[in-house]
């Protein structure tokens, strides 16, 4: 069967996730790590088992600006699952970065360090655990 069309891709992911929007980018992964992707664009939602190496070049099909946690999410050609922009343990910390071309992120995430809504939110280990 032939390779589905990134507009089919993209497709699935708005039906996947309201809020996502086509976007077909190629992205490397950065940061010395490895990235687990998630089932969902949520810090907390379950991991796939799926991961990208450090180093890793991958196209995307869709991004969604998750309004719950505040990070930019992205759909990959080829994988299942979602990632976030920046690590799902330090908000500051990019994990993927555009191979060329302008940011994966709107501009105005290259001014946030941390999120508004830090205070609000509980602090969770990478398994969504409450922290003590």
């Amino acid at each position: 069967p032939p390779e589905p069309t990134a507009n089919a891709l993209a497709a699935k992911a708005a039906l996947e996730c309201e809020g996502a929007k086509p976007f077909a980018r190629s992205v490397r992964v950065i940061g010395g790590t490895k990235v687990a992707l998630l089932s969902k664009p949520d810090v907390l939602s379950q991991p796939t088992g799926e991961y990208l190496q450090d180093g890793q070049t991958l196209d995307t099909v869709a991004r969604m600006l998750s309004q719950r946690d505040g990070r930019m999410y992205v759909k990959f050609k080829g994988f299942t699952g979602w990632s976030s922009t920046r690590s799902r343990k330090t908000f500051a910390k990019h994990v993927l970065a555009p191979t060329s071309g302008a940011a994966l992120e709107p501009a105005e995430f290259a001014e946030l360090g941390e999120p508004i809504t830090v205070d609000g939110l509980q602090a969770v280990d990478a398994e969504g655990r409450g922290l003590q």
